[in-house]
């Protein structure tokens, strides 16, 4: 299951000896439990394997270096192909244009940061228009031991069922390969 897995993954050794290996080894096991206590049955678990194994997104973020460079990393490890759309006054058009042929739509959260309008028109589109496709929202955050930038899934609507859990990227990289495999059985 997604749980036990992500908590075995995180309970992996990743941090060096003395206090900055024991705050790594308290953040991943803390990251670790509040992901099992979230996902606790095989149902839960398998909305969330559907919800992100997916071949190709919408993706609503920006157009600076540091997102060029997330969006190449996802595509490279996720293996997904994405219709980006930087301009939220576009979304509209780009959803009418594009969204049937989308399994899942992602909003950086950062892009809107400081502007909450601007970020509740462009999720209520998505919402909207395609209810039962999966939304989930990302916001960078740094993490001690851990990559340069990573993405906390903040919120998603999976048909019609709200998904509760908090997860970093690793941990949704991690999903969808495990997906991937099952998929492949």
């Amino acid at each position: 299951m997604f749980a036990s897995d992500h908590a075995k993954f995180a309970s992996l050794d990743h941090g060096s000896v003395g206090i900055t290996g024991k705050i790594g080894a308290w953040f991943r096991n803390a990251a670790a439990s509040l992901v099992s206590s979230l996902i606790d049955d095989v149902e839960s678990d398998e909305i969330i394997r559907d919800a992100l194994v997916h071949n190709r997104v919408m993706y609503v973020g920006d157009n600076s270096k540091e997102y060029q460079k997330i969006r190449s990393w996802m595509k490279e490890k996720l293996a997904v192909d994405f219709i980006e759309e930087p301009f939220s006054e576009f979304v509209g058009e780009v959803l009418a244009d594009y969204g049937d042929d989308c399994d899942v739509f992602v909003i950086d959260h950062d892009l809107f940061e400081g502007d909450a309008t601007a970020f509740a028109e462009v999720w209520g589109k998505m919402r909207s228009m395609f209810p039962n496709k999966p939304v989930i929202v990302l916001q960078g955050q740094q993490y001690p031991n851990c990559p340069a930038q990573i993405y906390g899934i903040q919120g998603a609507s999976v048909l019609q069922k709200p998904l509760t859990t908090t997860d970093m990227w690793f941990g949704l990289r991690q999903s969808i390969q495990l997906g991937k495999l099952r998929a492949d059985d």
